[in-house]
């Protein structure tokens, strides 16, 4: 039996038992199958507060994403699907991360595509809401 055809069979992985990227991020996992809550507390939904947070909160979806697959795929290198996949959002997540900084300025400090320094332009994840989670 190949190593590739165990990999299921010890995962207990199916192709739809992938969570959304907003579900993702709330339970912390990709795979529904490996998730196991915390001493039953319910799974909150994150919410953003406008436009800003919402266009940021999606990049950390797809970040999560991105990271559990690339942990999966470090496992599993042949699975063609699972690799799609991650090459799909790959491409998503850039498009968000361009659509953000279209929009609100540079998300790193090393990103130089602009025509003067706007790093300090923005406002600061601490500045502005109390209560803001995003």
């Amino acid at each position: 039996m190949l190593f590739e055809d165990i990999n299921y069979e010890i995962f207990g992985l199916k192709r739809d038992d992938v969570f959304s990227p907003e579900e993702t991020l709330m339970h912390g996992n990709l795979f529904k199958s490996l998730y196991q809550g915390y001493k039953g507390y319910p799974v909150y939904k994150i919410v953003a507060n406008n436009e800003r947070d919402a266009c940021l909160l999606k990049i950390y979806e797809l970040d999560q994403v991105i990271n559990d697959l690339n942990l999966y795929l470090d496992l599993n290198p042949k699975d063609d699907y699972f690799y799609s996949m991650f090459k799909n959002y790959v491409k998503e997540l850039e498009m968000q991360k361009e659509k953000y900084e279209r929009l609100y300025g540079p998300l790193m400090l090393c990103n130089t595509n602009y025509d003067n320094y706007r790093w300090s332009e923005n406002p600061w994840p601490w500045e502005g809401d109390s209560d803001k989670y995003v």
